[in-house]
């Protein structure tokens, strides 16, 4: 009788619970084709930014013609590759880039109140909440349309934060969701590809992994060796496969150009360069100048196997490439 009377008020709160369901996904529904139209007319922002909008695509173009990212420069491997991997998936697709980013920021934001909608939030409120995000006016600035990173590394940080907040319900349902660790494995291993200032994830990947551990404890301590091994895997699934990708970019990298590093910038022999360069003393330092030309002729002097490089830089001048790009005049 107990259980029957049970059984049946579980049915009364799951009808009560998802009685307005219907209404709140017709209205996400909606919202989304509407944001579809609004950004209908858009096309990509065209902008020759070398180390930005020209270098993603360019990276694009070769992985699609011949496999690499093109020919070596100073300027390859300047930005991390995961926004030229993302392109070249998209063209392989036949995805049109204005689509895909639309697309995926909208299911990053229905994956989100979906995590919230576990928690009995307000439905009202889950889909005010969803129409505050996929109408933000950052994503109908033209800046939004360009080639860049930053449309990609947001919808992929919402998408993770949806899927922790699915693996924490299902902790207090003392179970482990494994699908959506499986998904946050892949969203984090391939979100640290995207940005340099992304590796933080990793800070709030720890913490959440801690988190965990910590609600599954009681559970956890009751498990067998093998057992306890297997949860431990699948907890730290997201920071093994981002290993396994980095490796994996690394070796590539190697393949192709001789050195297993896909930024520049942060690792190998030119951060340590420039770190020496800019060690150099001189009588007038300008924050917006990283290296002054008195301290290019201490160098000269110092180290004169260098000279060949420093004749290569182009003089100061408002004629030079960075004052044209940035339309530096003299006030």
């Amino acid at each position: 009788m107990l259980d029957g009377t049970r059984v049946q008020d579980n049915m009364t709160l799951y009808k009560s619970a998802h009685s307005g369901s219907w209404l709140l996904w017709l209205g996400v529904t909606v919202l989304v084709l509407l944001k579809l139209l609004l950004v209908s007319g858009s096309a990509v922002a065209i902008s020759y930014a070398p180390h930005d909008d020209s270098l993603y695509v360019s990276r694009a173009f070769h992985l699609l013609i011949d496999g690499s990212l093109g020919p070596y420069d100073g300027r390859l491997l300047v930005k991390l590759p995961g926004i030229s991997l993302w392109l070249a998936g998209n063209r392989l697709l036949g995805i049109p880039y204005v689509l895909s980013i639309s697309l995926l920021f909208a299911l990053a934001g229905i994956c989100f109140i979906s995590a919230l909608k576990r928690y009995n939030v307000n439905q009202f409120l889950l889909l005010l909440v969803f129409g505050l995000y996929l109408f933000n006016p950052v994503t109908v600035d033209w800046q939004w349309f360009r080639v860049l990173r930053e449309p990609l590394s947001v919808s992929l940080l919402v998408v993770m934060l949806a899927s922790m907040l699915f693996v924490l319900f299902h902790l207090h349902e003392k179970r482990l969701s494994i699908m959506h660790l499986a998904t946050l494995a892949v969203v984090f291993s391939f979100a640290v590809m995207v940005r340099e200032e992304d590796r933080l994830l990793y800070a709030l990947l720890s913490m959440f992994a801690v988190l965990v551990l910590w609600m599954f404890w009681p559970i956890f301590r009751g498990l067998s060796w093998t057992s306890r091994s297997g949860v431990l895997a699948v907890v730290f699934l997201p920071f093994m496969l981002a290993l396994a990708g980095n490796v994996a970019m690394r070796s590539y990298v190697e393949r192709h150009y001789g050195a297993p590093l896909f930024y520049d910038f942060g690792e190998g022999e030119f951060p340590r360069l420039i770190a020496a360069i800019r060690s150099v003393e001189s009588r007038k330092d300008n924050r917006h100048v990283m290296v002054t030309q008195e301290a290019l002729g201490k160098i000269r002097i110092a180290v004169p196997m260098f000279a060949p490089v420093i004749d290569r830089l182009p003089a100061p001048s408002q004629t030079s490439f960075s004052c044209e790009r940035f339309h530096l005049r003299q006030g």
